[in-house]
Order: C-alpha cells, then sequence, then structure tokens
C-alpha cells in the first residue's frame, strides 16, 4: 500500500497511541457480532470486513481508526459547542 507522506505522519500518529492489543480485540469483538461494530452511528461491518481483510492488516486498522476519529470529532465539536 503506497502511503503518501503525509497518510504516514496520520498513521504513525494514530497507531501508536493506543495499546498493542487494541486491533486484535477489535477483531476478536467482531467475529463475535454479526452485525458488526457500531460507534456514533458508524457502522464497521462484520462481513465483508472479516472475509476480506485480517487481523493484522493495514487497512483493517485505518478502517477502525476512521470510525474512532468520527467518534472523537463528533464528541470534540459537541464540547466546543
Amino acid at each position: 500500500m503506497g502511503l503518501t507522506p503525509q497518510q504516514k505522519r496520520q498513521l504513525e500518529g494514530c497507531l501508536c497511541r493506543v495499546p498493542s492489543s487494541f486491533y486484535n480485540q477489535v477483531w476478536d469483538v467482531m467475529t463475535r457480532t454479526p452485525q458488526g461494530i457500531k460507534v456514533a452511528g458508524n457502522v464497521i461491518p462484520q462481513q465483508p470486513t472479516l472475509s476480506n481483510m485480517t487481523r493484522s492488516e493495514l487497512t483493517f486498522s485505518l478502517l477502525v481508526e476512521q470510525v474512532i476519529h468520527i467518534y472523537f470529532t463528533h464528541i470534540q465539536t459537541a464540547l466546543i459547542k
């Protein structure tokens, strides 16, 4: 996966700020939730996520980060208001 320098900086900033087992734990939860994981109205569907990705795949981590970022942006906006 070719990343731009900006994407690499963003990724390094995000992925290094969670516990080392975080993404594996999210994966484990996804295996037990047929409806996927919902965070602040945004859903990571169980399928095709589990069939198209692996637990250690960078794209899975990025998908989780995207949903978490949306959630925290929502909270930050609410706090500012």
